[in-house]
């Protein structure tokens, strides 16, 4: 989990229940990310991350979620987009271009969300910024 953070969801492994879901994402103050004293994700970006999970768990109910850049930092603005990386083994042996348009098929029109995916191996070899997402980002 990022410093500066804290989420009240169970530690249990697994995909999260609707009971566990986003909304309960908090950012408390931390002066060594930079984070916003009080930020908290929107509404509607809490609804577009419950969506889209519920959409990538439909096609694979183990698959990771991790909330990375400005959402994560606490540096977002109430419009910003929503960077999620996406990890599960369903991507082994799938290009990058697949990945993009198997994960754009679970937004809807309009989303805010900007998704990648990575199969569990890839996590610590990968592109560096990916890599930022999945040693810094909030696990969703």
């Amino acid at each position: 989990m990022a410093k500066g953070f804290k989420q009240d969801v169970s530690p249990d492994a697994g995909p999260k229940t609707e009971q566990q879901s986003a909304a309960k994402l908090d950012v408390q103050e931390d002066t060594n990310s930079g984070g916003n004293k009080g930020f908290r994700l929107t509404d509607h970006q809490l609804a577009e991350i419950d969506l889209f999970r519920e959409s990538v768990s439909r096609f694979d109910p183990r698959a990771q979620l991790i909330l990375f850049g400005s959402a994560a930092r606490g540096t977002a603005f109430a419009f910003s987009d929503l960077d999620i990386a996406v990890v599960s083994d369903c991507f082994v042996g799938m290009s990058w271009a697949q990945r993009t348009l198997k994960l754009k098929s679970f937004r809807r029109r309009g989303s805010i969300v900007s998704p990648i995916g990575i199969s569990i191996g890839e996590r610590s070899y990968t592109y560096p910024s990916v890599l930022r997402a999945v040693r810094n980002g909030i696990d969703i």
